[in-house]
């Protein structure tokens, strides 16, 4: 299956969840179960330390060989939540809470739910998702997403909701590496960075943007599975050429607007991106993080973030 395909396939199957199962997500629905089974969240140390390491590992582990066993165990509970349009629907971390921050973007955003579900707690937040599956950032996306057409409205209802919160802060989260212009070339870096510096300059609010993550080239699990004695066969570098993201369009748009940037690679690669770090599967497909791994990065991404808290 490729891997247009296996995105629309997914997104149908948990559009009809969603459609048929849930009339929205709270954080009484959220699993505690990933940092449960992985321990704590790690601290700057120990992340650099496993990941300083991660290109040596070889072989899979009973722990890591179990994850790849069962890869839909790593996203289930949050990955839900991909269509979430008004600021009741879906909604984490102190529910009751008057103090709000928002996470805003795409399937890019709701990965980072494990994290930001922790941090919202802690710091008595109400954590609202605002979410459509393909709709990265970007102001013009409706211009260079076929997937989904319907992310201009999403977008405009996002800003005008965001902005009748009068939250703590945004946090946004992007896919960025597969989006082309009409003509099929891929999308300038300065077209990204204005489209994304709209976006950031419409919200009323401190925000934060994500750095997007670098891509496999192979659904991880898959892979591993095919090489569970040679896990760097599944290793990719960084950045990696085969699938450019808008990484450093992000970072100008940030930078422009006085936006928070977090930089995410330093807790997955070096030079190359191992798919295990530590005792963490890290990918449950090619471009999403596991929500073990994103449990585990809690308190760093808490750090990244404390000036908007």
């Amino acid at each position: 299956m490729s891997r247009r395909s296996l995105r629309l396939s997914t997104a149908l199957a948990i559009a009809l969840l969603c459609a048929g199962l849930f009339t929205g997500i709270s954080a009484a629905s959220s699993s505690p179960s990933a940092t449960k089974a992985h321990g704590s969240p790690g601290s700057a140390t120990q992340i650099k330390n496993l990941v300083a390491t991660s290109s040596k590992i070889t072989r899979l582990t009973a722990q890591t060989g179990a994850q790849v066993a069962s890869p839909q165990a790593a996203w289930m509970t949050y990955h839900l939540a991909q269509w979430c349009s008004t600021a009741s629907q879906c909604v984490f971390g102190d529910a009751k809470s008057n103090k709000i921050i928002v996470m805003f973007g795409d399937s890019h955003a709701v990965m980072w739910l494990p994290a930001m579900d922790g941090i919202a707690k802690a710091y008595k937040l109400r954590l609202v998702l605002l979410s459509a599956g393909n709709c990265p950032a970007i102001s013009n996306v409706a211009e260079t997403n076929a997937l989904n057409k319907g992310c201009g409205a999403f977008h405009t209802s996002s800003i005008r909701i965001i902005n009748s919160l009068h939250p703590v802060s945004v946090v946004i989260s992007e896919l960025s590496a597969v989006w082309r212009n009409s003509n099929g070339t891929l999308i300038p870096e300065a077209e990204w960075q204005a489209g994304l510096t709209t976006t950031i300059k419409q919200i009323k609010a401190k925000v934060a943007m994500m750095e997007d993550v670098v891509y496999f080239d192979s659904q991880v699990p898959n892979c591993l599975a095919a090489y569970p004695t040679n896990v760097q066969a599944c290793s990719v570098p960084a950045p990696n050429p085969i699938h450019p993201g808008q990484q450093i369009a992000e970072q100008a748009a940030a930078k422009a607007t006085g936006a928070t940037f977090v930089k995410t690679w330093p807790w997955f690669c070096t030079k190359t991106c191992s798919p295990i770090v530590g005792n963490f599967m890290t990918y449950f497909d090619w471009d999403h993080i596991t929500t073990g791994y994103a449990a585990y990065l809690s308190k760093v991404l808490r750090s990244a973030l404390a000036k908007d808290l």
